[in-house]
């Protein structure tokens, strides 16, 4: 079964020699290129794509916010980041807002097209920089909402894994309780935190706005 991919990056290039590549790809259908955020954002939904690899630095709207927003309308799609520099503060930036996975450019085209088979089936790739960030980010967010005392043990599990993007089914596996449960925990979470979102109760819980 072939993995439904879409390509937002703006080195044409770059883009050609992936089309190329996956030309007669039994496991990476290519269902779209774009090569800004904006084009990206405006046919996203009807392309649809299972993963998608996003480059940070586009022309106008950059890759991150474009993440963001690319999450609000496809919550389920998996994107994996595509760029030069795990250091990157952006790169940590789109995990927050949803990105599930990051690249460097400079692996290669089997590289980059591992990770995305890797993403597609449940992995996360990133590199043990990004991933220690993101650790000591998650415990801080845990951190303080036990000192505010709002969450219930099992919110802040949930949390923790609404956090690492995880979708509900992975949670329920995660914490072996049924989907609906999780759906249930979250609204709470987002009720007590005034937000609509994972994404904005991130954002919340890191400002401290509690």
């Amino acid at each position: 079964m072939s993995i439904s991919l879409a390509v937002v990056e703006d080195d044409v290039a770059m883009c050609d020699t992936i089309a190329l590549h996956l030309k007669h790809s039994a496991t990476i259908h290519l269902a779209g290129i774009y090569h800004n955020a904006e084009d990206a954002l405006a046919d996203i939904v009807r392309c649809n794509p299972e993963v998608l690899l996003m480059d940070i630095y586009l022309p106008g709207m950059d890759g991150v916010e474009c993440t963001r927003r690319i999450k609000l309308l496809l919550p389920e799609v998996k994107i994996l980041i595509f760029t030069g520099n795990e250091r990157d503060e952006r790169v940590f930036e789109s995990m927050l807002v949803g990105a599930s996975g990051y690249v460097e450019k400079s692996f290669g085209f089997h590289g980059i097209m591992s990770a995305l088979q890797y993403l597609a089936w449940g992995g996360v790739p990133m590199p043990k920089s990004v991933a220690d960030k993101i650790c000591d980010y998650i415990k801080t967010i845990n951190d303080n909402a036990q000192k505010e005392n709002i969450f219930t043990k099992q919110e802040r599990n949930i949390l923790e894994y609404l956090s690492k993007n995880y979708t509900y089914k992975e949670i329920s596996e995660k914490l072996n309780v049924s989907i609906p449960t999780v759906s249930v925990h979250s609204h709470n979470i987002y009720t007590k935190l005034h937000v609509h979102s994972r994404e904005e109760a991130i954002k919340k819980l890191a400002s401290k706005k509690l």
